[in-house]
Protein backbone atom coordinates (compact mmCIF):
# COMPACT_ATOMS: atom_id res chain seq x y z
CA UNK A 1 0.00 0.00 0.00
CA UNK A 2 1.62 3.65 -1.21
CA UNK A 3 2.00 6.00 1.48
CA UNK A 4 -0.21 9.24 0.78
CA UNK A 5 0.89 12.93 1.93
CA UNK A 6 -0.65 13.01 4.90
CA UNK A 7 1.48 10.07 6.24
CA UNK A 8 5.29 10.58 7.56
CA UNK A 9 6.78 7.65 6.12
CA UNK A 10 9.43 7.81 3.08
CA UNK A 11 8.34 8.23 -0.46
CA UNK A 12 4.92 10.00 0.22
CA UNK A 13 1.92 10.23 -2.65
CA UNK A 14 0.35 12.64 -3.52
CA UNK A 15 -3.11 11.33 -4.85
CA UNK A 16 -5.40 13.58 -7.42
CA UNK A 17 -8.48 14.00 -4.69
CA UNK A 18 -6.17 15.42 -1.47
CA UNK A 19 -4.07 17.66 -3.95
CA UNK A 20 -8.00 19.18 -5.80
CA UNK A 21 -9.42 19.77 -2.30
CA UNK A 22 -5.88 21.62 -1.22
CA UNK A 23 -5.31 23.45 -4.85
CA UNK A 24 -9.30 24.26 -5.13
CA UNK A 25 -9.07 26.04 -1.47
CA UNK A 26 -6.26 28.56 -2.47
CA UNK A 27 -8.40 29.16 -5.13
CA UNK A 28 -7.16 27.64 -8.39
CA UNK A 29 -9.16 26.68 -10.80
CA UNK A 30 -10.43 22.79 -11.48
CA UNK A 31 -9.03 23.13 -14.96
CA UNK A 32 -5.33 24.51 -13.57
CA UNK A 33 -5.55 21.07 -11.08
CA UNK A 34 -6.41 19.04 -14.17
CA UNK A 35 -3.28 20.49 -15.76
CA UNK A 36 -1.15 19.84 -13.65
CA UNK A 37 -1.62 16.37 -12.94
CA UNK A 38 -1.61 16.04 -16.67
CA UNK A 39 2.05 17.33 -16.85
CA UNK A 40 3.62 15.98 -13.76
CA UNK A 41 1.45 12.47 -13.28
CA UNK A 42 4.07 10.44 -16.17
CA UNK A 43 2.32 7.17 -15.39
CA UNK A 44 -1.12 8.55 -15.58
CA UNK A 45 -2.59 6.83 -12.33
CA UNK A 46 -3.81 9.89 -10.89
CA UNK A 47 -0.88 10.00 -8.06
CA UNK A 48 2.32 11.88 -7.47
CA UNK A 49 4.85 9.91 -6.16
CA UNK A 50 8.52 11.01 -5.31
CA UNK A 51 9.82 11.35 -8.73
CA UNK A 52 6.56 12.87 -10.09
CA UNK A 53 6.51 15.31 -6.99
CA UNK A 54 10.45 15.92 -7.29
CA UNK A 55 9.80 17.38 -11.18
CA UNK A 56 7.08 19.76 -10.15
CA UNK A 57 9.66 20.93 -7.44
CA UNK A 58 12.23 21.46 -9.79
CA UNK A 59 9.84 23.26 -12.25
CA UNK A 60 8.97 25.47 -9.51
CA UNK A 61 11.91 26.17 -8.02
CA UNK A 62 13.08 27.06 -11.54
CA UNK A 63 10.33 29.55 -12.43
CA UNK A 64 10.61 31.18 -8.67
CA UNK A 65 14.47 31.67 -9.76
CA UNK A 66 13.50 33.16 -13.00
CA UNK A 67 10.82 35.46 -11.10
CA UNK A 68 13.66 36.25 -8.60
CA UNK A 69 15.97 37.58 -11.42
CA UNK A 70 13.17 39.34 -13.03
CA UNK A 71 12.23 41.74 -9.66
CA UNK A 72 15.98 41.80 -9.35
CA UNK A 73 16.15 43.31 -13.08
CA UNK A 74 12.87 45.58 -12.18
CA UNK A 75 14.80 47.01 -8.88
CA UNK A 76 18.12 47.48 -10.53
CA UNK A 77 16.13 49.60 -13.03
CA UNK A 78 14.11 51.48 -10.93
CA UNK A 79 17.19 52.36 -8.57
CA UNK A 80 18.99 53.59 -11.54
CA UNK A 81 16.46 56.05 -12.28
Amino acid sequence: MKNHLYSNGPGRCLPSVIASFVFYRRGYAEAEIEAVFAKYDADGDRVLNAEEQKAMHDDLEEQRKNIDGEINQVSWLVMSL
